[in-house]
């Protein structure tokens, strides 16, 4: 099966990105009481500093990609109701 085209462009800007740890915990350090990085943020040090941050991070980030992309992607118990629990009660009913 080929992925349609709008989630290989939002995939393939990762491409480059290491997937690291040391972002995540310099940030959790200094953060105070939010841990996790806004996407806004993430793409702010991405430029600066090379970095890109730990598998949440870039989870977070490619779902935000995916939505600008007007690709309908959801996380697992993101409480939104859209995950694939919500999908199986609705198709039990």
């Amino acid at each position: 099966m080929r992925p349609p085209e709008e989630i290989l462009t939002a995939w393939n800007q990762f491409s480059d990105f290491p997937m690291e740890t040391l972002t995540k915990a310099w940030y959790f350090a200094k953060s105070g009481e939010v841990k996790q990085r806004p996407v806004a943020l993430m793409k702010e040090h991405q430029a600066q500093f090379g970095a890109s941050g730990n598998c949440f991070d870039l989870a977070i980030w490619l779902l935000d990609e995916f939505q600008k992309a007007g690709v309908e992607a959801y996380s697992i118990g993101d409480g939104s109701g859209r995950g694939p629990d919500a999908r199986r009660r609705h198709c039990a009913r």
